[in-house]
């Protein structure tokens, strides 16, 4: 996501780790924000068939932490999402594609095809 980001806004990949580093410094200081349960379930446009963010975020991570999917810690889930932004070649979850829309001031629309 911050190669195709940093191509989208220069033309070039140039600054991709400076792309990383800035998601990761944006999680880190507003942690409380992206860790609000109001915020989280407000993103969802208030319809009652979405599932909170907060209940699905923590389930699309990586390095989810306790290993049981009914009882994640979301907390620690979202330090080792921070902690591996900065990582060249990882997959980007939700949180860090929230950050990029923060820092950016843009709306990122994600659209994945029906058929997987």
């Amino acid at each position: 996501m911050p190669r195709s980001l940093c191509i989208a806004f220069s033309g070039n990949d140039s600054w991709c780790k400076g792309m990383r580093c800035r998601i990761a410094i944006e999680l880190a200081f507003n942690a409380k924000h992206y860790l609000d349960k109001e915020m989280l379930s407000a993103t969802c446009d208030g319809e009652p068939k979405i599932h909170k963010f907060l209940d699905v975020i923590p389930k699309l991570s990586d390095p989810i932490v306790s290993g049981n999917e009914n009882d994640i810690n979301v907390t620690s889930t979202f330090r080792a999402e921070v902690m591996k932004t900065c990582v060249p070649c990882t997959f980007m979850g939700m949180w860090q594609l929230c950050a990029a829309e923060a820092f950016l001031n843009i709306k990122i629309i994600s659209v994945y095809s029906s058929l997987g």
